[in-house]
């Protein structure tokens, strides 16, 4: 996790110009970065798109190969700070996509504050060609599809 990088530096000239133009903005991420850093991006920031997996910290550094500390503190200094959070959970065929999981975001989540929205997203199996062109191996080779309508309704049901 690096302090400053140019990529930070532009998204908050880009966020800064579109508020001073009047425009809505939003910001999608996963929260991994330098504690405190997102606090940077609150004043310039209408609404974070924030993607949560696990909150489990084994399970989360097994999948993703990164401790999930910094996210969980990212995100309470969001929800802290008032911002305006929806919190996305990936569904992933026997990763994320478990009752366990979804239950443990959800009481993660409202333990933080109560009033965040939570959504579930469907598992998106073309992934596996953004997967080949980074290089990258793609270990869900066997799964086609996304989940089921009532899967999705279930899954729904874990978060409320």
């Amino acid at each position: 996790i690096s302090d400053v990088c140019s990529s930070d530096l532009f998204s908050l000239a880009l966020l800064r110009a579109a508020k001073e133009k009047g425009l809505d903005t939003a910001m999608e991420t996963c929260l991994y970065t330098a504690d405190g850093k997102i606090r940077d991006f609150i004043p310039v920031t209408d609404l974070f798109l924030a993607d949560l997996k696990l909150i489990d910290g084994e399970l989360h550094r097994r999948y993703t190969g990164v401790d999930n500390g910094p996210i969980l503190r990212n995100f309470r200094t969001l929800a802290d700070a008032g911002a305006n959070i929806l919190v996305r959970v990936p569904l992933i065929p026997g990763h994320t996509a478990t009752a366990e999981n979804l239950r443990a975001v959800r009481d993660y989540v409202r333990s933080v504050r109560s009033d965040i929205p939570i959504e579930a997203l469907n598992f998106n199996p073309f992934a596996r060609d953004k997967y080949r062109v980074a290089g990258i191996p793609y270990v869900f080779q066997d799964i086609t599809a996304p989940f089921s309508e009532s899967e999705m309704a279930e899954f729904r049901s874990l978060l409320e």
